[in-house]
């Protein structure tokens, strides 16, 4: 048989399909996750940015080295800190994390961290100190200079005086208001909503005029004044809440530093190191800011009651904002006096110049006439004097022909 003389399985031995580029596909070995898929897709980004492996971060942060982890970096690894569940997850792979995912990884690498959330707002909250108390202390600062200022203003006291005046002359005839010995601070707000009986200028008008003509000096009210604008732009509350946050953030540094001294330590952890000298260097600048706090309310509390309000029911912003607006209001009013007075005498130049033109036409008009009133004259005598020589001549000539 044919089939029995040829060898088939040479055949395909020799000229059958080779599947050379078949290639054994490589299972990957799937990760174990304790993380939610959110969670981890994070903490992967994180890892992406920060390129160290989670032993080097660990290290870093035991170090206390903010050259390796900045404040966002730290305020990330606050954000995705393993909670309790994940913790307890992660202590069944102590002995092999490499089993987890990167990001679990990293997480459980954290996890074995004593007080690590606590550890990383220590680090956040001394990377934020020194900023806020330079943040906070020009504010306390422009208050307790402006509480002093418009106490002491010469320039305000007798703007005061002039305004008592006004009202208690415009009020004369009002028994229940009149001869007022002084007013409240919020009348300062209205004097340019009060307008004139022709409704031209306000009291505010009448009041630079008055300054601009009788007491010019009065006119640098703002030179007196000048920590007065800042400070109707700082909020009394805020500073107040910031305040307390440095305190309470600063206690709370302390009650971590006496629970880590009585806990185990890893190698290499500086927590207790830095955290020590930064609290005791802490403390003095917050209690100077303190002390200065205290005196800012002092002097605040002495300008209020020498305007005859009520500094438990004043707001700090709210009582030198009427201050403030008043100055503004007091400087708008001088430049639109300004601007008035200089169309005015724009005005009256114009008019003195249309007079001047008028009457030098007026003169040369005369003067032309005039002019023409001598030359008909001239003419006129030309012409006498032609006619008696005429005469003169006619005469002579008769007498010579006479025998």
């Amino acid at each position: 048989m044919l089939e029995d003389a040829l060898d088939f399985a040479k055949l395909a031995e020799q000229f059958g399909k080779q599947d050379t580029a078949k290639k054994t596909a490589v299972k990957k070995d799937k990760k174990n996750s304790v993380l939610d898929s959110r969670k981890s897709y994070n903490i992967s980004i994180f890892l992406a940015h920060l390129k160290l492996p989670p032993s080097q971060i660990k290290q870093a942060l035991l170090a206390m080295d903010t050259s390796v982890l900045s404040e966002q970096y730290l305020q990330q690894m606050e954000a995705f800190a393993p909670d309790k569940r994940e913790a307890l997850a992660y202590a069944r792979y102590m002995d092999d994390p490499s089993v987890l995912s990167l990001p679990d990884q990293f997480s459980c690498e954290m996890s074995t961290i004593p007080g690590y959330q606590e550890r990383l707002r220590a680090m956040i909250f001394q990377m934020h100190f020194q900023g806020k108390i330079t943040e906070i202390t020009p504010d306390f600062n422009a208050i307790k200079e402006a509480a002093i200022q418009l106490k002491s203003s010469s320039c305000l006291k007798k703007i005061l005086e002039l305004i008592l005046a006004f009202g208690n002359y415009l009020n004369a005839g009002n028994h229940r208001i009149a001869g007022a010995v002084g007013f409240r601070i919020q009348f300062l707000t209205e004097l340019k909503s009060t307008r004139t009986s022709d409704k031209k200028f306000t009291l505010m008008h009448v009041l630079v005029k008055t300054v601009d003509k009788k007491f010019p000096w009065l006119l640098n009210l703002r030179d007196d004044l000048t920590a007065v604008t800042k400070a109707a732009r700082i909020s009394g509350e805020t500073l107040e809440i910031e305040l307390k946050e440095l305190k309470t953030g600063l206690e709370e540094i302390k009650t971590e530093l006496k629970e880590f001294a009585l806990a185990d330590k890893l190698p290499g952890d500086r927590f207790e190191e830095v955290m020590t000298s930064f609290v005791s260097e802490a403390d003095k600048r917050l209690h100077t800011v303190i002390t200065l706090q205290q005196e800012m309310l002092m002097e605040y509390r002495k300008a209020v009651k020498f305007f005859g309000e009520n500094a438990m029911t004043t707001r700090i912003d709210d009582f030198f904002a009427i201050f403030a607006g008043f100055i503004k209001d007091f400087e708008d009013a001088n430049r639109e006096i300004a601007v008035l007075t200089e169309q005015e005498n724009i005005r009256e130049r114009r008019t003195k110049e249309r007079e001047e033109m008028v009457k030098a036409n007026s003169l040369k008009r005369l003067r032309s006439s005039n002019l023409q009133e001598v030359t008909n004259s001239d003419e006129e005598l030309q012409q006498t004097l032609s006619r008696w020589s005429s005469r003169l001549a006619s005469k002579e000539q008769h007498d010579n022909t006479e025998p």
